[in-house]
């Protein structure tokens, strides 16, 4: 699919190399805790429309109709409205003279140059969460505890948030439960608590966290995990599931009769 820019204006941007060839920027699309977009390590300023098309395209691999493009980046405008929105996103971003985009006359995706945090979290996520293969040395998984877009209200962006989120807590369960079979409690406990505190409200950490206490003999902590997911859950005017009241009801028993 070809780049778009028909202008051939993306080509000026290119640095030159000792031997005069033409070597393309470093771009870096960066969606996890916000947008930034970067060339060369220089932040890169956009206006909305471009930003979004580019977040979309980077959340829509491999690529996306331009029909579907243009619904999904303005959903309130009539389909002509919808698709003059789109090309104005399109100019702006081959105003920057960066390879960002490659269209053709009814496909969009994102330039194959572009490295974007997202897409990087998903393949660590899905590692992490692959016991058929080693644990990573020193994985970033501090990545899956971000969250995409966060101040973004847009339908998209609000779905792919939402299905994001619970795929890297979902792998950061399992990378601790991993971290502790393979004798490595403090780190387990450590990446659980960084997971509980980007979501206080994802029960199946609380469970790890009861686990690997348990598993220590750390009755009191255990007590205390529970305690206060207990009281985050009343805020809500919710309580644990019963197989989570079921695991510590032992515990919670012992400590009445005391």
């Amino acid at each position: 699919m070809p780049v778009d820019d028909p202008a051939g204006r993306a080509d000026r941007r290119f640095r030159r190399s000792g031997g005069g060839a033409r070597v393309p920027p470093q771009v870096r699309l960066s969606l996890l805790g916000g947008f930034t977009l970067t060339a060369d390590g220089s932040e890169c300023e956009l206006p909305k429309r471009a930003r979004l098309l580019l977040s979309l395209l980077a959340l829509k691999p491999p690529r996306l109709r331009r029909s579907d493009a243009a619904r999904q980046l303005a959903p309130h405008l009539e389909p002509a409205g919808a698709r003059a929105n789109l090309r104005k996103a399109l100019a702006r971003l081959r105003a920057t003279r960066l390879p960002l985009i490659e269209a053709d006359r009814v496909w969009l995706g994102l330039h194959p140059g572009v490295a974007v945090d997202a897409r990087e979290a998903e393949a660590l996520a899905a590692r992490l969460s692959d016991r058929s293969q080693p644990l990573p040395e020193n994985p970033r998984h501090e990545l899956l505890t971000r969250k995409l877009l966060p101040d973004w209200d847009d339908g998209w962006a609000d779905r792919a948030r939402t299905g994001m989120q619970g795929r890297f807590l979902r792998a950061l369960d399992v990378y601790a439960r991993r971290l502790d079979e393979e004798d490595h409690p403090y780190r387990a406990l450590c990446v659980a608590q960084e997971v509980w505190d980007a979501d206080p409200l994802h029960e199946s950490t609380v469970v790890v966290m009861v686990e690997l206490h348990l598993g220590s003999g750390n009755v009191g902590q255990v007590l205390q995990v529970y305690g206060a997911f207990e009281r985050e859950l009343a805020g809500f005017g919710s309580v644990p599931t019963k197989a989570l009241r079921d695991l510590v009801a032992p515990l919670l028993a012992g400590r009445k009769r005391s």
